[in-house]
């Protein structure tokens, strides 16, 4: 085999290789699986803020406690499976914020409400998770699930001081969604726990197509290269 036949089977093995890497590349910010992310914004103290219906996909709201408890409601038209979780962050030897959540249901005559469940974990009771997609590492509390009946129930979140921020994940559906669009709930996450733009770089929604791009960089310079060197010879 001549020298330019040998040039022209190792650029086509390298050109697949490429085109392979960038294919892979592309289909990983075609569409992700992941969940929504809302930033609560409340403008008033203790008012209500409103939740899609559907309960069993997964959705996650940031907040921030200010001086008052933050309360969510939702109206349940069918028996729904309701799963929820609380998150906040990770910070060393920082003490956990002493979270609770309690959820009640709207009595169906007016004029009072039913405790449904309860929770408020203790220090040791949260569990660390570190989560490559935010670039962040959380403590989850455990889960807790229940059947709800058609009606009307509200969901508080506080402290005893009612201050600090949280993550409140309902449902455990996720669905696809574009890359974009996940990488700007991947911001709203670490924008609601008060991190930088700069942050977003730890994000393995960044980092990994950087890397690849990166990557394809590299190897398009260095076959340039040797072609150079290739013809000087």
């Amino acid at each position: 085999m001549g020298a330019d036949a040998l040039m022209c089977v190792c650029y086509d093995t390298r050109m697949k290789l490429i085109c392979t890497i960038f294919f892979l590349f592309g289909a990983s910010v075609t569409s992700v699986t992941a969940f929504t992310v809302y930033q609560t914004e409340v403008t008033k103290p203790y008012e209500i803020i409103s939740l899609q219906q559907d309960l069993e996909k997964k959705q996650a709201h940031i907040g921030q406690l200010e001086n008052f408890p933050i309360m969510y409601a939702v109206t349940v038209v069918a028996t729904t499976t309701f799963t929820t979780q609380l998150s906040q962050r990770y910070q060393g030897s920082v003490a956990p914020l002493s979270l609770a959540l309690m959820l009640v249901r709207e009595d169906d005559t007016g004029g009072g409400v039913s405790e449904v469940m309860r929770t408020h974990p203790e220090v040791t009771d949260w569990d660390i998770r570190k989560d490559a997609m935010y670039g962040m590492s959380f403590l989850d509390s455990a889960p807790i699930t229940s059947e709800l009946r058609p009606g009307t129930y509200r969901i508080e979140v506080s402290t005893p001081d009612n201050l600090g921020r949280y993550m409140l994940t309902l449902g455990t559906t996720e669905e696809k969604m574009g890359y974009f669009e996940a990488l700007a709930h991947v911001r709203t996450v670490q924008q609601g726990f008060g991190l930088s733009i700069g942050k977003m770089l730890g994000s393995s929604y960044v980092y990994y197509p950087l890397g690849i791009i990166l990557l394809l960089f590299i190897m398009q310079r260095t076959w340039r290269f040797r072609k150079v060197i290739a013809h000087v010879d």
